[in-house]
């Protein structure tokens, strides 16, 4: 991902990057409706997804992006209560103490993220990475919106953030590695690949706190009622979130004429036969949008 910072600016001229841009819409669009599938099934967690969608679409910033889910959360925990379930615990061995102290840990940094923001550079890079890290719910995807409202189009373009994670779905892994392309890419920070190291460190960083300040709780947070309950509304807000980014930037920067919708629909359609991976999907996409321009 790191050469991809190095090498899309360069691919101007083959116009790769609208091509990946093209394959990044059937990519979230194939993205939503699985969640959708999972983490929409009833009618009153769709009119969860519907306000979290107009909140951020409404409001497209961090604050919005951050009332949304709470709303999903607070709505959920108190609309979404089922049956208390039976939850195994972990097999992580680790003291409450140990636990807490990660917790603590963990806490501290949130609340220094936003002094981390206002010194710019790279800690406010670190710490842009570090929020998304820790926001994500329900799927990688949602990477993609969280750190579009953080650096598009102060620090990045459209075209060139969203062609990075077109080319993302070309790697194994998780979706995590887009950051490593962001933190080449991005004017912001150090660049090249001491950018894109710390940002892939800061993304992943909230992942093992979390882990180990909720493994020895595990069993007692997941059977909470109320807390499970707020898990079921947050999933919800989260599809609208992917939904209000698909629109804008994901739609608005990719589509451009009827060639370019039949073509991410094509892709689309494509990946919702189950037998064709989303690299499969992005190669289509970039082959086909490069057929396309040699049309007289």
């Amino acid at each position: 991902m790191t050469l991809c910072a190095y090498g899309l600016p360069l691919a101007r001229g083959g116009n790769l990057i609208h091509r990946l841009l093209l394959a990044s819409v059937a990519v979230v669009a194939d993205a939503i409706v699985r969640m959708t599938r999972t983490l929409v099934p009833d009618l009153l967690r769709v009119v969860l997804a519907v306000g979290s969608f107009a909140i951020v679409y409404l409001l497209p910033t961090t604050a919005g992006q951050l009332g949304a889910l709470a709303f999903g959360a607070l709505a959920g925990a108190g609309l979404l209560r089922q049956p208390k379930e039976t939850i195994a615990p972990l097999s992580l061995a680790l003291s409450w103490r140990s636990g807490a102290a990660w917790l603590a840990a963990f806490g501290l940094v949130l609340a220094a993220l936003p002094f981390a923001d206002r010194a710019g550079g790279t800690l406010g890079m670190g710490a842009a990475f570090f929020r998304a890290g820790s926001l994500v719910f329900g799927g990688g995807h949602v990477v993609l919106p969280l750190l579009q409202t953080a650096f598009v189009p102060a620090e990045i373009s459209d075209g060139r953030f969203l062609a990075g994670y077109g080319a993302a779905q070309l790697l194994p892994g998780p979706l995590f590695t887009f950051a490593a392309y962001l933190g080449a890419a991005l004017n912001a920070g150090p660049g090249g690949w001491l950018g894109a190291a710390l940002a892939t460190c800061a993304i992943f960083a909230p992942s093992f706190f979390l882990l180990f300040g909720i493994a020895p709780f595990w069993r007692d947070v997941r059977s909470n009622v109320a807390v499970a309950a707020a898990v079921r509304g947050l999933g919800a807000a989260v599809v609208g979130l992917l939904a209000a980014a698909f629109i804008h930037p994901i739609w608005t920067s990719a589509i451009h004429s009827w060639i370019d919708v039949a073509i991410a629909a094509l892709a689309f359609a494509i990946l919702r036969t189950d037998r064709v991976p989303a690299w499969g999907a992005v190669i289509f996409a970039a082959v086909l949008g490069g057929i396309a321009t040699l049309r007289p």
